[in-house]
């Protein structure tokens, strides 16, 4: 049990939400299996909703305070870049990708790195109410002048140059804000921003550092990375998903953000599963606690507490002899398995 026990350190953990949570054999899983080899998608989107700080919505966000915060966001978000030369570094054991991931990444590729972002004939994929103003602040200005410039847009046939803006109309103004308010069908105020960015994506068997360790997963390293740190930008997480040294603060301004990125399930799983690290660990403590006092008597003769202790040491090598043997022969594992020592503690204790 001791040699077996040795193959957790090759343990994986499986990666995939639907070979978590769906049954094997579900029929969800073959028309997933089915879409992914007919039509594959090599693109990933990314959506996000600026609302009111306070979380209720009717207040009118065409303001432009609310829209000089959310270019200095944006800004951000467009300097972010990834080491993709680490990538290749850290996988150089599984493959060669420094044609998949080599390099510097940028999501427009400013600054003479590779984009990451999905085209629409030359310009990147992203529908945002800052293009209407050209993401340019200088063209930010009254209240009046920020209405006058949407409704130019909103009168303007899409796939066309909006006249008097010169800028290329992609999109309606409803695909970029909620709530819209008109009068004499004239934008008014809006109670909420809608963002899309689209990336491409390639899927591939990666090294990434995950729970302080590195670990063998299949996505877009890329991605992966840069939207650990879109996330802590906007304010979605208190501390970034990956570097423990850095702590993530909502962005300046009146508007709060929520957002659907590539990574949002597995950071949710991730959290809740965290959360019940402790509640888990004290489990085993009171049953540990419980077996003691209660097998056997109080006295030094009877009291059985070798007994115990070997009830103890024979869960603890059952449990990690068969995840070792499992690690041995490449079965991932999922959270679920946490619960097999309280489980077989309790059997033993009965």
């Amino acid at each position: 049990f001791v040699a077996l026990s040795s193959g957790m350190g090759m343990q994986e953990g499986e990666a995939d939400p639907a070979r978590l949570w769906v049954p094997e054999g579900a029929i969800g899983l073959e028309h997933s299996a089915y879409t992914k080899e007919n039509w594959p998608s090599n693109t990933q989107p990314v959506f996000m909703v600026a609302m009111p700080k306070e979380g209720e919505l009717g207040p009118n966000v065409l303001t432009k305070s609310n829209l000089l915060a959310m270019l200095d966001l944006h800004n951000k978000m467009m300097e972010i870049v990834v080491d993709g030369d680490q990538i290749v570094e850290d996988s150089k054991d599984i493959a060669d990708y420094t044609g998949e991931f080599g390099g510097n990444w940028t999501y427009d590729g400013r600054h003479s790195t590779r984009a990451k972002c999905s085209k629409w004939g030359p310009a990147c994929a992203m529908q945002s109410v800052l293009a209407i103003f050209d993401y340019d602040a200088a063209n930010i200005g009254t209240e009046a002048e920020i209405l006058d410039r949407i409704n130019k847009w909103d009168a303007a046939s899409r796939e066309t140059t909006v006249l008097g803006l010169n800028v290329f109309k992609g999109f309606e103004v409803a695909d970029v804000m909620g709530g819209i308010v008109r009068n004499n069908g004239k934008v008014e105020s809006a109670e909420l921003f809608m963002l899309s960015m689209f990336f491409t994506n390639v899927d591939e068997e990666v090294n990434m550092m995950s729970g302080g360790r590195m670990r063998t997963v299949k996505t877009d390293p890329v991605n992966y990375i840069w939207e650990a740190d879109a996330v802590c930008l906007v304010g979605l997480v208190d501390k970034h998903p990956y570097d423990s040294t850095r702590t993530c603060e909502a962005p300046s301004g009146d508007l709060k953000y929520t957002g659907l990125f590539g990574r949002s399930f597995g950071d949710e799983f991730g959290a809740a599963i965290s959360n019940d690290i402790g509640r888990i660990g004290m489990s085993y403590g009171f049953i540990i606690i419980y077996l003691v006092v209660c097998l056997g008597k109080r006295d030094v003769v009877h009291s059985m507490f070798a007994m115990s202790a070997v009830v103890l040491v024979a869960v603890g090598l059952a449990f990690t002899g068969a995840s070792g043997f499992g690690g041995f022969l490449g079965i991932k594992t999922n959270p679920l398995n946490n619960n097999i020592p309280f489980l077989i503690l309790g059997l033993g204790v009965d």
